[in-house]
């Protein structure tokens, strides 16, 4: 039987190679040499997201190796239990940052400034969780070792531990300046006129200034630095294992590591329900645009039901690619995370004004051509490599793969599937850089709120802002305990 379905998994990995580098193949499609290309403009635009990349990046990495060594130290359950909210930041979309970050501000600083401090803000939970379990790892590893010949703490520091780090440090690193590169949704906002980069110059050639062999050869560009960062990164891609506890050094309550990360976990999640009470003391709701809203609600939820309908077709082939142990793990290099390349392609295929389900599609495939590879290798596919061996079982009993799906894949990746649809669906509900960059002229709820944020009318922004995470995570918490009733 296995046998049998071989030229199906075969056929199956085609179509996935087709849908996700259909962004590339549409833009070369339509590729046209302009030998009038400004070619000034397009160097200060890449020098710009290299600057504001890099610098985000090495700011990161600075600040984390800093605070790790304190962390680790560190064993309270309440606080191993806080910890993981410093990923919310890169978790949530950009809004929510943008958002609370703007209103720590009566001037905000827009240019290159303005998107180093939003990116910052949105990275620098995530490279501290990663470099402290792989700094806490080593500790556990070289523990007797240093406990033997008493190495003193700053020789350990550089001697031992930054050697060993240097690997994760420069995946981080990578992971940071990609996510900077490719970001429309911060640029967008927070760039100003002094802020451009390559994202902000594509969207710029096509929707302002129309054109399109500019916009082409930058997005050629651009996709030949992704694909060369992404291909490297995949290669040297290792995070240090599970977190190892040590007995060699003695552990404390409190200390500065914690007091800054701590700042940092509530200057997000105490912040933005801060400014979301802030908010509802202040606004006129009179003035509260219901009838909009409504309107943008309404159809977000066609989005969001479009966008985890294609993502339940993508996940079941890639289930039975994992099943029928076909080698796929070449897919994850056709990762495309540039907002505006994939924006661009979608409004290149389909028509600018159409009917709002042929909107709702045309975003839905976008959201899934950005997120759905990464979600799915963060969130599924280490738990099924941890059923590895019960798929094995599987196939030596002869159950078919809709067997093997009920019974034994769906319910251990249940939890992890309904995270990465709550993802999905709170992208659906905020997103707006791609919306635009699609050329969509349908109001969806993240169009709504940016163009709240955009008139500086931040206070009605948090309390819609607020209605969407309340709705999506309401929705998909009572999906869950149905489901948890269900066993």
């Amino acid at each position: 039987m296995k046998d049998r379905l071989k030229p199906l998994s075969f056929l199956i990995i085609g179509c996935l190679i087709l849908f996700f580098s259909a962004p590339v193949s549409v833009i070369l499609y339509n590729f046209s040499l302009n030998l009038d290309l400004e070619f000034s403009d397009m160097l200060i635009a890449f020098q710009n997201s290299f600057v504001q990349s890099v610098i985000t990046a090495t700011l990161c990495i600075v600040l984390s190796m800093l605070l790790v060594p304190g962390l680790s130290e560190l064993k309270n359950t309440w606080i191993k239990r806080i910890m993981p909210a410093a990923l919310l930041p890169s978790l949530l979309p950009s809004i929510f940052t943008l958002l609370i970050v703007f209103s720590l501000f009566r001037d905000f600083p827009f240019g290159t400034t303005g998107i180093v401090l939003i990116f910052f803000v949105t990275y620098f939970g995530m490279s501290t969780l990663i470099l402290l379990n792989a700094y806490t790892a080593l500790v556990g590893k070289y523990s007797h070792l240093i406990k033997i010949y008493n190495i003193s703490l700053i020789d350990r520091y550089l001697k031992i531990y930054l050697p060993e780090l240097f690997k994760d440090i420069i995946t981080v690193f990578l992971i940071i300046v990609l996510g900077c590169f490719a970001s429309l949704s911060v640029p967008l906002l927070a760039g100003g006129g002094r802020g451009t980069n390559v994202e902000m110059y594509i969207y710029e050639s096509v929707f302002i200034n129309g054109n399109w062999g500019t916009a082409a050869a930058m997005a050629l560009l651009q996709m030949t630095i992704i694909f060369i960062l992404g291909f490297y990164l995949n290669r040297i891609s290792y995070f240090g294992s599970g977190r190892v506890d040590s007995d060699t050094f003695k552990t404390k309550k409190i200390n500065l590591s914690l007091v800054f990360f701590l700042f940092y976990i509530g200057f997000y999640v105490v912040g933005y329900f801060y400014q979301l009470i802030k908010s509802l003391t202040k606004i006129n709701l009179s003035n509260f645009y219901y009838s909009e809203f409504l309107v943008s609600l309404s159809n977000s939820f066609l989005l969001s039901f479009l966008t985890v309908s294609v993502f339940a077709i993508i996940l079941v082939s890639l289930l039975f690619i994992f099943f029928m142990q076909t080698k796929s793990y070449f897919l994850i290099y056709f990762l495309l995370p540039s907002t505006t390349i994939i924006g661009l392609s979608l409004y290149l295929v389909f028509p600018e004004r159409a009917h709002i389900i042929i909107d709702a599609l045309k975003i839905a495939l976008g959201i899934n051509l950005i997120y759905t590879l990464v979600l799915y290798k963060s969130y599924i596919q280490p738990q099924l490599i941890n059923i590895q061996s019960q798929l094995d079982v599987a196939r030596i009993y002869n159950l078919t793969f809709q067997q093997s799906l009920v019974s034994v894949i769906w319910p251990q990746i249940k939890s992890s599937v309904i995270i990465t649809a709550s993802i999905l669906s709170i992208f659906c509900f905020s997103e707006f850089a791609l919306i635009k960059a699609a050329g969509s002229q349908t109001l969806f709820s993240g169009i709504f709120i940016e163009r709240l944020v955009s008139s500086y009318r931040l206070e009605q922004g948090f309390v819609f802002s607020f209605i969407v995470l309340a709705i999506v995570f309401g929705f998909f918490y009572t999906v869950r305990l149905l489901s948890v009733k269900d066993k």
